[in-house]
């Protein structure tokens, strides 16, 4: 059990902390993800996960696609809440910006396989209660957005997001669905430039 906590804290804790105090430069977030994703699909494919334990059965698609569907409604109408509450602006020529339009998917799906594919099978092997792996894999997926410029409302709609996403997860577990959703969500946020300056670290006495 030690072992496996130590493990996710290399994964999910230490590449933050290096981006954040620019240990790793801020352009590199992306390669980063990427590379920890990589080293869960090494850990996943050593130990023979199954393409259930990683919810990539096509009968979850079939059996769950209706309460994505209306989850992905409602957590879009929340967005566009903080839109109107924070004044975000759109951004221009987007259909030119091809970073724009892969990297939303890219960060979907690598965000989804790491927090919810693997996080969430892991913390259901350390923790009993239900609630709690949910809160403990939502702060985590907040705490990696710490290193983009945003204010306490933003934060609070991450968190509450992952909540969201989670409680997806656990109680409709379809890898595929939750990419979707995510991916239409990321689109929204990214496209109102939510997360898209790196967060200086807080300076003492500043």
């Amino acid at each position: 059990m030690t072992a496996k906590i130590l493990l996710l804290v290399v994964l999910f804790i230490v590449p933050v902390i290096l981006l954040y105090f620019k240990v790793i430069p801020f352009r590199y977030k992306i390669h980063t993800l990427t590379l920890v994703a990589l080293i869960i699909g090494v850990i996943i494919f050593a130990d023979k996960w199954s393409a259930s334990k990683l919810g990539l059965d096509a009968e979850g698609v079939s059996n769950y696609w209706m309460p994505y569907v209306l989850f992905t409604i409602a957590l879009t109408a929340v967005v566009f809440v903080f839109v109107k509450i924070l004044g975000k602006k759109s951004k221009t020529e987007w259909q030119r910006d091809t970073h724009f339009l892969y990297g939303f998917i890219l960060v979907s799906v690598l965000q989804e396989i790491v927090f919810r594919g693997f996080l969430i099978p892991e913390l259901q092997s350390l923790i009993n209660p239900t609630l709690i792996i949910i809160l403990v894999n939502a702060l985590l997926f907040a705490f990696m957005h710490v290193i983009y410029a945003h204010n306490k409302a933003e934060l609070i709609g991450i968190f509450l997001g992952g909540v969201g996403f989670a409680t997806m997860y656990v109680y409709f577990p379809s890898l595929i669905l939750v990419i979707l959703s995510h991916a239409v969500l990321n689109f929204i946020v990214v496209y109102y430039r939510f997360f898209s300056e790196e967060r200086l670290p807080r300076v003492y006495g500043r």
